[in-house]
């Protein structure tokens, strides 16, 4: 069985030469994705609700299309909120019931803009872009609440008004209207004095435009940058390198859990002996070497220090 069909995606890209050592790219790029296996083929009941896939076979089988309708999760809220609801139960006109379209491959086009080159007596090398991207039919998860029992009149819509019979109810949907994704980074590396070398960069992303009700598991900080310090001959063979890294505060969005993962910040370090005449290396050296725990992600476990010890051989 096919359940989508395939797409052209053309791509062109060009380097134009500025200045010796000094280059400006475009990027012009299309793309499409279809939904992953598992968001076209689960059935997992969760704790916090139930994880469904996107074909129609599975709206009849969960009887979305028939006796027990889903309805958004906004009107849903509103309907229970004594001050927006004064009705109480008994009012279900506010309720908003979702209707289901079947899902489509997300496409994208994406256009980029980027400069690197070497300035100030080639002490300073830089590299930098920014890119913009617009999606249709962007796919993401669509939650509903379904009442827990088949509806005989608009009374029975009474279950919604509270979440212990609710039945909450997630699956992948194309967005209704453009979704437009943005960003930029720029990285630099200058020669202080001799061979020490001070280096650095810094990234954002961002997603707009989506659609109300709609989880993205875009899952990417605003902001994050690093910034080092290297010399791999500080004397007969001995360097070193040391960076901090720094990550923004990041809402975070997973299938049974949303919400958002706090800043931090971490060092590596590391330092390396290559004896001289040899092709010999040897390094001692640390990520997060303060050994402070971090999360990227809500489920995942928290990351604290590795350090080593290494050798290597005809390097």
């Amino acid at each position: 069985q096919t359940n989508f069909d395939g797409r052209w995606t053309p791509r062109v890209t060009a380097l134009f030469k500025v200045a010796k050592d000094n280059h400006i790219r475009v990027a012009f790029q299309t793309a499409y994705r279809f939904p992953t296996n598992q968001d076209q083929y689960i059935s997992l009941a969760t704790g916090s609700g139930t994880l469904i896939g996107a074909l129609p076979e599975f709206q009849s089988y969960y009887k979305l299309s028939t006796t027990l309708k889903g309805y958004t999760p906004e009107s849903i809220l509103k309907y229970r909120d004594p001050i927006q609801n004064p009705g109480g139960p008994s009012n279900t006109s506010m309720l908003v019931e979702y209707q289901y379209r079947e899902v489509k491959p997300e496409t994208v086009t994406s256009y980029e803009i980027g400069y690197k080159g070497i300035v100030l007596d080639k002490k300073l090398y830089i590299d930098a872009y920014a890119y913009y991207s617009r999606y249709k039919d962007f796919l993401a998860r669509q939650g509903l609440g379904q009442p827990k029992a088949p509806p005989s009149g608009t009374g029975t819509l009474t279950d919604l008004y509270s979440p212990f019979t609710t039945t909450n109810i997630s699956y992948a949907q194309n967005s209704t209207t453009d979704v437009k994704a943005y960003g930029w980074g720029v990285g630099v590396e200058y020669k202080i004095i001799k061979e020490y070398m001070l280096y650095g960069n810094v990234f954002s992303d961002n997603l707009k435009d989506v659609q109300t009700g709609f989880v993205t598991f875009f899952n990417a900080p605003k902001y994050r940058f690093n910034v080092g310090l290297r010399n791999d001959n500080v004397y007969k063979g001995a360097g070193f390198n040391v960076v901090a890294k720094w990550q923004d505060n990041n809402f975070y969005e997973g299938t049974f859990v949303t919400g958002t993962l706090p800043y931090f910040t971490w060092v590596d370090a590391q330092i390396t002996y290559r004896p001289v005449g040899t092709k010999s290396t040897f390094r001692v050296g640390g990520t997060n070497i303060g050994n402070k725990y971090y999360r990227t992600g809500y489920g995942s476990p928290a990351v604290g220090g590795l350090y080593y010890v290494s050798y290597g051989f005809n390097l």
